[in-house]
């Protein structure tokens, strides 16, 4: 389940199907709890429970299995380098990533745990000790509420129009693959990689910036 080439035209295999059909999946129940929230009786429970086990397969998948682009500590830095990260983006030299970029890693995380507190606050406010508490239901609500914001952040990242994805956008997750071409825009260190050095799985190294060769 490692990255592999994928063909000839400089693209390799990143995301595995089981792996892509999880996250569709995921994302189809979740949208789908969310537009029948208001009167959607057992669909909306069963489409939360759905979101709920597959957030915390995908979880127990990121902790279990050792191919690189299934396990997010792999490409989860710590505050300092994705703040780097973040000021590179901004100053649009950021480097290159085959998978998650520090900021997308985060944001993985943020949206598994909404989805699996959405889930939960759900499944207790069902059970007789937690039923009908007032508290619990809002808790519920601005849960399953703030899933919008952090999609439409999550999208605006995925589309960023200088970033790792901006040639064809689209492709990582609907194909698996993605360009490898090195970037030569690199304003960014990782000063705290969760990979040990030389281990590039989730993004290629940063190409140094050339030097301007001096006259004579």
């Amino acid at each position: 389940m490692s990255a592999a080439p994928a063909g000839g035209d400089g693209r390799r295999r990143i995301w595995h199907p089981v792996q892509r059909l999880m996250h569709w999946s995921l994302a189809a129940c979740t949208i789908a709890a969310f537009a029948t929230h208001e009167g959607g009786g057992p669909w909306h429970e069963w489409l939360g429970y759905g979101s709920l086990g597959l957030a915390l397969l995908r979880i127990a998948l990121a902790v279990a299995l050792k191919a690189p682009f299934w396990r997010l500590d792999r490409c989860t830095r710590d505050m300092a380098s994705t703040w780097a990260y973040a000021m590179a983006v901004w100053r649009h030299r950021e480097p290159r990533f085959l998978g998650h970029n520090p900021l997308g890693a985060w944001m993985v995380w943020v949206l598994l745990g909404n989805a699996v507190l959405t889930g939960f606050t759900g499944w207790l406010f069902t059970t007789d000790a937690f039923w009908g508490y007032a508290w619990l239901e809002e808790l519920h609500g601005f849960l399953g509420e703030s899933f919008v914001p952090l999609v439409l952040l999550h999208l605006a990242g995925w589309r960023s129009p200088h970033g790792a994805t901006a040639s064809r956008w689209w492709v990582p997750w609907f194909m698996g693959t993605n360009a490898c071409a090195a970037t030569k825009r690199t304003a960014w260190t990782d000063r705290a990689s969760a990979s040990p050095p030389g281990v590039t799985c989730f993004c290629e190294t940063p190409v140094p910036r050339a030097r301007a060769s001096r006259g004579t």
